[in-house]
């Protein structure tokens, strides 16, 4: 389960990198992935390609972003649970946003297959109870 923590964070790395490159050989072909804003516009995506996209919409979101990890740690076989903040400002926009998120990963044999992102650890944890 140590690798599996070590996985998430390397990936978590690459989006600290904005390394899309970095992120994909960590994930499945066929990576489910949740994100904040994909909920909120019913926008979620799955593969290699709809990570990519993810990362694509950041970059052009975002005047700037820092993501910060404070942790990292296993939730049980299968699923690590990673939380941190996030400090940006959007393109346009002269506002400073800083927010918490908890992140969800579900790692088999050795590849993210679902990764999800919450505003609070609650939510991340129902997500994996109805996973």
């Amino acid at each position: 389960m140590a690798d599996n923590v070590e996985i998430v964070r390397r990936f978590l790395a690459s989006v600290q990198h904005e390394s899309v490159e970095e992120a994909l050989p960590l994930c499945d072909p066929e990576v489910e992935v949740t994100t904040i804003m994909g909920r909120l516009h019913d926008q979620d995506r799955s593969g290699h390609d709809g990570l990519a996209e993810v990362f694509a919409r950041h970059s052009n979101f975002w005047a700037f972003l820092e993501v910060r990890v404070d942790e990292i740690v296993d939730h049980d076989e299968r699923w690590v649970i990673a939380s941190g903040s996030s400090r940006g400002r959007a393109k346009g926009s002269a506002s400073e946003l800083d927010y918490p998120w908890t992140m969800t990963f579900e790692v088999v044999r050795g590849r993210i297959t679902v990764l999800g992102a919450y505003l609070t650890r609650e939510e991340a944890l129902k997500a994996i109870d109805a996973g």
